[in-house]
């Protein structure tokens, strides 16, 4: 499930809240948080396969939770990954 934490001024969680699901579930995923975007990268379903996907949350102007948006996939699955995000050369 996908659950979102409710900030205060100070960044601290006050509340969390059930968010929008995305298909298929996973775990072993990587997550980046980058210019207003968080995504997620591949992971496994639960039947020890790797996913290719990239799913990326942004948050509008509004405050509010945004969907769930398909990015560009990654050329092979990955699961178990660390990920980094940094300039371009």
């Amino acid at each position: 499930d996908v659950q979102i934490g409710r900030l205060d001024a100070s960044g601290n969680v006050i509340r969390w809240q059930a968010g929008t699901p995305f298909s298929p579930p996973r775990h072993s995923h990587g997550l980046i948080v980058y210019q207003g975007q968080v995504c997620i990268l591949g992971g496994d379903p639960g039947n020890a396969t790797s996913l290719a996907d990239v799913w990326c949350l942004t948050r509008p102007a509004n405050g509010q939770i945004g969907q769930w948006t398909p990015g560009p996939p990654m050329p092979q699955g990955r699961r178990n990954m660390a990920v980094a995000v940094g300039p371009r050369p």
